[in-house]
């Protein structure tokens, strides 16, 4: 996001951030403005809901990897054995 995205619709220019005129007072509300603007702006709400949607697939991945790892691993050695007795 850039400074002009983040001060639309925001009472205050973005120089008064960088204390143009002087005054801390005006500078603080200025950048109150701006994170409350920000906070509201739902720009971002996809790649949160996106990134929420990966770590859930991890997660399920991850249990079902721990969940079915020792069967499967004793499968496979299983068939190597059957296979091993045939050679």
């Amino acid at each position: 996001m850039t400074i002009g995205t983040l001060f639309t619709g925001i009472d205050c220019k973005p120089s008064a951030i960088a204390g143009a005129d002087g005054e801390a007072g005006s500078r603080m509300r200025c950048f109150t403005r701006a994170v409350a603007a920000f906070a509201m702006s739902e720009d971002g709400q996809d790649l949160v809901e996106y990134g929420l949607l990966a770590a859930l697939i991890a997660l399920v991945g991850l249990a079902s990897f721990t969940t079915f790892s020792g069967s499967v691993t004793t499968k496979i050695v299983n068939e190597f054995n059957t296979l091993g007795n045939y050679l």
